[in-house]
């Protein structure tokens, strides 16, 4: 409560790193708090699989950003969490893989965006050519791209 005080009075910083300890409720109170930061530039997010998709669109549409590293990050339910969908031939399956990668954000991401780290962020085919067709519609090239530790590049 107090860092959440904290970062809502603070109007100068510009870089923020957050690790894989923090507890879920704390951690979304906290980004909260990091998405209202007027002068944010830097950020950097490890290893969270269950992150609101209307509050990470909110961190990296942010105009002043310049440097995003996602890490292991995924959008939506948990992972663990099955959901039951039908499929083609009109059956109910167990969809194991409900959550979504941070490419389905890649239309949100800020303009001002110039150093991009995506790692171990599990991309497939259709990611990676989302990710490229974002960087050819960019105002602008990004000085750095990275795709770190996504063995499944094709």
């Amino acid at each position: 409560a107090k860092l959440c005080q904290a970062l809502r009075n603070n109007k100068s910083l510009t870089t923020v790193e957050i690790g894989w300890e923090l507890p879920r409720s704390i951690l979304l109170n906290i980004l909260d708090c990091v998405a209202r930061l007027p002068c944010l530039q830097s950020l950097s997010l490890l290893c969270y699989t269950n992150l609101p998709r209307r509050l990470l669109r909110r961190l990296v549409s942010k105009s002043s950003l310049s440097h995003l590293e996602l890490r292991n990050i995924a959008i939506g339910p948990s992972p663990w969490k099955e959901r039951l969908i039908l499929n083609a031939k009109g059956k109910i399956i167990l969809n194991t893989k409900a959550h979504q990668n941070v490419s389905h954000l890649v239309n949100s991401f800020a303009d001002s965006i110039q150093s991009l780290h995506l790692v171990a962020c599990d991309f497939e085919k259709e990611d990676f050519i989302r990710m490229c067709q974002w960087t050819e519609r960019r105002p602008q090239p990004l000085k750095e791209l990275s795709f770190a530790y996504s063995n499944s590049i094709p």
